[in-house]
C-alpha cells in the first residue's frame, strides 16, 4: 500500500480551489488543490454516511433474518402441531369409528333382546281370543302360566299346565315378587331378597327380569330346583334382578273339584245332575227321610215292579230259603201247594202208564230182578261203566207200541229182512273192519288199512286194482 503524506501548510481562513497542497505520496510528491481535498472530504463523508447505511441496512438485515428465521421456527412448531393435531384427528376418528361399530353392534343386540323380550311376552300373554287356544300365538306348546281374555265370556283365563281356568277377580296373593340387586358377575339367585323375602317357587312358574327386560327361559337363565334362579351371563354391579313367582290361584268361596266341600246354602241345578258313586244325604228327600225308609227299600229285591206276576213271585219266594219257609208256614201249606206241576205226571203220561200194564201181569209173568252184560262191545262202553241217562229211555216209547209191536225177552238174531238205516262207526267182519272217521271210509284186514274211500268218491287202494275180471 502506497503512503500518502500531506504537508503542513498554514492554514487560511478561505480557501479557495485554486489553491494547492503539496502531497508526498510514497516519496512522491504531488500537489493537490483545496477543491480536490474537499471533494475528496466530501466523499469520504459520503462514503462513511454509504457505509453507516449498508450497516445499518445490514444490521436491519440481519434482523430481518432472524425475524424471518424465527418465524420460520414458529412456522415449523405450527407444522409440528398441526401435524399432531391430525394424528390426534385420525386417533380420534378412528375411535370414533370403532365407537360406532360397537354402537351398531350393541343397537344389534338390544334388538334381538327387544325382539327375545317380546316374544317372551308374547308365549305368555297370548291376547283376546273367542275361545281356549291349545297353542301360543306361534304355534309352540303352551306354557304354565300363560294369560289370555276370552272374548265371548268377558274372562281372564289361564292356563294351569294342563287345562285351561278362570282368573277370578277374587284371586289372592297370584303373583309373588323378589327382587335382588346383582354384583359383579353374579349369576346365582336364591334366599332373602332386598326384602328379607325368601325366593320359593314351583317350577318352571317363574318370570326373570333385568333392568326391565324379561328373560327367555332355558335360555338366559333356569330355574327347576324351585328355591334358585340361574342365568346364563353374569349380571353387571347394580342391575336390578326380579322374580315373579306365579302361584297357585286361591279363589274364595268355592268347593273343590278334587277334594270336595260343604255348600252352605241351596244349590239349583237347571238342566239336572249326574252322580257317579254314593250319595249320602242328611235330612228328607221331598219330605221323605230316606235314611229311615232305607231298610224298608232293603226288604225289596232287585229288579222288583210294581206290576209281578203271581209267578215272579213264586219265583222270588223260592229263590229265598227263608222267605219260603216262612211264607208256607204262615199260610199253613202242605208240600203239594208248592211243589212244581213239573213234578207230576200229566194226562198223556198216565195214559201212557197204563198201555204198559198191557204188556203183561207182571204179578203173575214175573219180572227181571238182575241181569249180567255179556256182550264184550256192550261192557266195554260209556254206558255200560255209568248211570244210564233215565231220560233217553223215556223216549223209548216212541219206538211204538210194545204191547202189540212185542219186545226182546232173551237173545236175538236177524235171520232174514233188510237194514234201512244203522249208525255204526265200526263193521267187524272178522278177518276186515270197515271203519267211519271224519267221513272217510277205511277197509282194513289184519289191522292195516288196505283201502280208503272219501266223502268225494275217491278210491284210494295199497294194491293192484283188476278191472273187466270175474270173482
Amino acid at each position: 500500500m502506497s503512503t500518502i503524506k500531506i504537508s503542513a501548510l498554514p492554514l487560511k481562513s478561505t480557501m479557495v480551489g485554486t489553491e494547492e497542497l503539496l502531497i508526498n505520496d510514497s516519496g512522491t510528491s504531488k500537489k493537490m488543490t483545496t477543491q480536490h481535498i474537499l471533494n475528496a472530504q466530501t466523499a469520504a463523508e459520503a462514503a462513511q454516511t454509504a457505509a453507516e447505511t449498508a450497516e445499518t441496512n445490514a444490521a436491519s438485515s440481519a434482523s430481518a433474518a432472524a425475524s424471518s428465521a424465527s418465524a420460520a421456527s414458529t412456522s415449523e412448531s405450527n407444522a409440528s402441531s398441526s401435524a399432531s393435531s391430525a394424528s390426534s384427528s385420525a386417533t380420534a376418528a378412528s375411535t370414533s369409528a370403532t365407537a360406532a361399530a360397537s354402537s351398531a353392534a350393541s343397537a344389534s343386540a338390544s334388538a334381538a333382546a327387544a325382539a327375545s323380550t317380546y316374544d317372551s311376552f308374547d308365549d305368555r300373554y297370548l291376547g283376546a281370543k273367542a275361545s281356549d287356544p291349545s297353542v301360543d300365538n306361534d304355534g309352540n306348546a303352551l306354557i304354565a302360566g300363560a294369560l289370555y281374555f276370552n272374548t265371548t265370556e268377558g274372562v281372564m283365563r289361564a292356563y294351569d299346565g294342563s287345562v285351561w281356568v278362570d282368573a277370578s277377580s277374587s284371586i289372592e296373593a297370584v303373583f309373588t315378587r323378589f327382587y335382588y340387586t346383582a354384583t359383579s358377575g353374579q349369576t346365582i339367585f336364591s334366599g332373602a331378597d332386598d326384602n328379607t323375602n325368601t325366593l320359593a317357587y314351583t317350577a318352571p312358574n317363574v318370570i326373570v327380569t333385568i333392568n326391565g327386560i324379561i328373560l327367555e327361559h332355558g335360555t338366559d337363565y333356569t330355574a327347576t330346583d324351585g328355591s334358585s334362579v340361574t342365568l346364563a351371563s353374569g349380571a353387571t354391579t347394580g342391575d336390578e334382578v326380579n322374580i315373579l313367582v306365579i302361584q297357585a290361584f286361591t279363589v274364595a268361596d268355592t268347593v273343590s273339584k278334587t277334594t270336595g266341600g260343604q255348600f252352605d246354602s241351596n244349590v239349583d241345578f237347571a238342566d239336572g245332575i249326574d252322580v257317579t258313586g254314593n250319595i249320602t244325604v242328611t235330612g228328607t228327600v221331598d219330605g221323605r227321610d230316606v235314611a229311615t225308609d232305607g231298610s224298608k227299600l232293603d226288604g225289596i229285591e232287585a229288579a222288583a215292579t210294581a206290576d209281578q206276576t203271581a209267578q215272579e213271585i213264586a219265583t222270588a219266594i223260592d229263590a229265598d230259603a227263608t222267605a219260603e219257609a216262612t211264607l208256607k208256614s204262615a199260610l199253613g201249606l202242605g208240600t203239594a201247594a208248592y211243589t212244581a206241576s213239573t213234578d207230576y205226571a200229566t194226562a198223556a203220561q198216565g195214559s201212557n202208564a197204563d198201555t204198559a200194564y198191557g204188556w203183561g201181569n207182571h204179578a203173575s209173568a214175573g219180572y227181571l230182578t238182575s241181569y249180567t252184560e255179556t256182550d264184550p262191545v256192550y261192557t266195554a262202553s260209556s254206558w255200560y261203566t255209568t248211570t244210564n241217562n233215565a231220560a233217553n229211555w223215556d223216549t223209548a216209547y216212541g219206538w211204538g207200541n210194545h204191547a202189540s209191536a212185542g219186545y226182546l225177552t232173551n237173545g236175538f238174531s236177524i235171520t232174514s229182512g233188510t237194514l234201512t238205516t244203522a249208525y255204526i262207526t265200526t263193521a267187524d267182519f272178522g278177518n276186515w273192519t270197515i271203519t267211519e272217521s271224519a267221513g272217510v271210509l277205511y277197509f282194513a284186514t289184519g289191522g292195516t288199512n288196505k283201502m280208503k274211500l272219501d266223502a268225494s268218491g275217491n278210491l284210494t287202494v295199497t294194491g293192484d286194482v283188476t278191472a273187466y275180471v270175474s270173482v
